[in-house]
């Protein structure tokens, strides 16, 4: 799976948070006797593939990781902060308006990795807005983290984004929140300080069909997914076809209710930045897989009208201070966004995963509003 430089990095997080191998999770995806297969390797910080790639480079999306370095400025001796360091050469190269045009406000989920076609929507600055030498170290950058896979696979990579249009319509964003100057002051908190510039741990490449990020805050999350296609990047059974992005706060919209009905609630809570959305094209069973990453039970908070949260408040409208309203939402919503629910007094339990309740709303027609 990986490159000879990748593996030797590779060793440092698997020795101290995944034990080696041992710590690992092996999945042979497909049946040998029928065709390619692929392999995944999960661990602690860990997403690898190898096998078939009959979609794009790796086969689907890859993730690393490292947990050192936390809460410091270029997460010293994270094994990783190469990769940042890369990105960060391409900022100071900049010009202040393109600079400007590259910071955004809050980065999304960073399991947001469903990527989109050509004509979609990217934030940061687009490379068509970069001189010669600013594309080349973007190109750097991908080459630089590439590289730490086999060979092969990293001159598909390139491939595949050639593919899609090469880097004319690839975009780089970097969050605000998450530059530091050489003193660790926080970019967003100071004044402008001349030709000094920031350096930023939180960032984004992404174009069509591509998905890089790099969360390297408190320590480092990375992930990449390369699609040949689009329009076929998740698995199962077509559930619906949408015709145009749905993101950000139309995601919730579509997802509370399908939480809603499961315990014929008042209404629902789905808290937190959202790991998925909606891009053009079949939603599959696996595309309502990704908006539930981890798996997680929907529950019923019982709450009285005058212990509700605001955002509940804001989500009903007239409230009754004497009566008692049934709140769906997530278990791990219980203690993670107490604040938001409120003061629960009951919570009803079930079998029912975020997942598959997904599905049935799709299934149900739940996309026509929001897509059509």
């Amino acid at each position: 799976m990986q490159s000879e430089s990748g593996r030797a990095r590779l060793v440092q997080p698997l020795k101290a948070e995944a034990a080696g191998l041992d710590g690992c999770v092996l999945t042979i995806y497909g049946e040998p006797e029928r065709g390619p297969c692929q392999s995944v390797i999960s661990g602690c910080h860990l997403d690898l593939r190898a096998g078939t790639q009959a979609n794009g480079s790796f086969g689907d999306g890859i993730a690393w990781g490292h947990q050192i370095g936390n809460h410091e400025l270029r997460v010293p001796g994270n094994v990783w902060a190469h990769h940042s360091d890369a990105l960060n050469r391409l900022a100071a190269m900049l010009r202040p308006e393109q600079l400007s045009t590259a910071i955004c406000a809050e980065p999304p989920n960073e399991l947001l990795l469903q990527v989109q076609s050509k004509g979609g929507r990217f934030e940061g600055l687009s490379a068509k807005a970069m001189d010669e030498a600013q594309r080349a170290s973007l190109c750097e950058l991908i080459t630089t983290v590439v590289s730490a896979f086999m060979p092969e696979y990293a001159a598909k990579a390139m491939d595949d984004i050639a593919a899609n249009g090469g880097f004319e319509d690839v975009h780089v964003a970097l969050y605000r929140d998450y530059g530091f100057y050489a003193d660790g002051a926080r970019f967003a908190d100071s004044t402008p300080r001349g030709n000094e510039r920031p350096y930023f741990q939180v960032w984004r490449v992404e174009g069509p069909g591509l998905v890089l990020h790099f969360q390297g805050w408190l320590h480092v999350h990375a992930y990449l997914r390369l699609t040949r296609d689009p329009l076929r990047q998740h698995v199962g059974e077509t559930l619906a076809e949408a015709h145009q992005q749905v993101e950000g706060a139309s995601v919730r919209s579509f997802m509370e209710p399908a939480m809603s009905v499961v315990f014929d609630a008042d209404a629902a809570l789905m808290p937190g930045p959202l790991p998925a959305r909606i891009v053009p094209g079949p939603v599959t069973t696996g595309t309502m897989f990704t908006f539930d990453p981890f798996a997680n039970h929907l529950v019923a908070a019982q709450i009285r009208g005058d212990q509700l949260g605001e955002m509940i408040r804001q989500r009903l409208g007239k409230i009754d201070p004497a009566r008692t309203y049934r709140i769906a939402t997530i278990d791990y919503a219980l203690e993670e966004y107490r604040a938001d629910l409120g003061q629960v007094e009951r919570v009803e339990s079930s079998d029912q995963l975020l997942r598959y309740a997904l599905i049935e709303h799709v299934r149900a027609d739940g996309l026509r509003s929001l897509t059509s």
